[in-house]
């Protein structure tokens, strides 16, 4: 059984660390703080998806919609961050996107702050909401849906080709690793996941994502020589194929530790 005590008190310290980094983000507005205020929120969300399947209602995740607002809002930010992060590499063909960026970047922080007040009201909303869903889930239960997101996982990685499910295959893998954080031993033991591999992977699909984003942005804008423009597409290939290499093999290495 996974306790029902267990899971409240991993959703009160998402809740803790959300505010915690919400009011540093509104103070500061460092690109680390908006960034753990989206980790927490993702955390939240894999307990609302695991309560729905357990006990089978769509209750929790419709609880979990106030602060999937503020997700939104929050990517937003991060994602145009992410973009002049790797349009910084190329200050001088790119100053005009960067330009760009950081002003479309601007107005979307000032949107972000000036609704602080909401954001406060919807924190406590899901907080109240979620809390009342928790309940004991029966651990055949809980394997039952790690077993569906390990196959969701897969059936993903084995269409590299198609650039939509790489991505999702690494919301995915990244389901599972804040889900473990949940387990007891006991379901940890019997899943026995290898963390290691599945971190890895994320991270590389990460790595290429971004190199295919920055690509078509670049691509799109004229902004880089073609000579430049050919290197990067080189380095999403490459990235392409060594994603395809380590997932290969996705279910064998995943237990590994069997």
């Amino acid at each position: 059984m996974l306790s029902k005590k267990r899971i409240q008190e991993f959703v009160s310290e998402r809740f803790a660390k959300i505010r915690q980094n919400h009011t540093a983000f509104s103070f500061f507005c460092k690109q680390d703080d908006l960034h753990q205020l989206r980790v927490e929120i993702k955390k939240l969300r894999v307990v609302a998806r695991m309560l729905d399947y357990c006990l089978e209602y769509k209750e929790a995740s419709a609880a979990f919609l106030p602060v999937k607002k503020i997700f939104k809002k929050a990517g937003i930010i991060r994602s145009i961050y992410i973009e002049l992060n790797i349009l910084s590499k190329y200050p001088s063909q790119a100053s005009r996107l960067i330009n760009q960026k950081m002003h479309i970047m601007d107005t979307a922080i000032n949107h972000f702050l000036q609704d602080e007040p909401a954001h406060i009201r919807q924190i406590n909303e899901a907080e109240k909401n979620i809390s009342g869903l928790i309940e004991d889930l029966d651990e055949d239960d809980v394997i039952a849906y790690l077993g569906k997101l390990i196959e969701k996982t897969w059936k993903r990685l084995s269409r590299p080709e198609e650039k939509e499910m790489l991505h999702e295959a690494r919301s995915l893998m990244k389901t599972l690793l804040y889900t473990n954080n949940l387990l007891n031993r006991r379901i940890r033991d019997i899943m026995d996941l290898d963390i290691k591999y599945l971190t890895e992977l994320q991270e590389l699909i990460g790595k290429w994502h971004d190199a295919d984003i920055a690509f078509e942005e670049l691509r799109t804008h004229g902004a880089l020589p073609k000579k430049v423009l050919k290197a990067l597409e080189d380095e999403v290939h490459l990235l392409g194929k060594q994603v395809t290499t380590f997932s290969r093999d996705f279910n064998e290495r995943l237990h590994a530790l069997a």
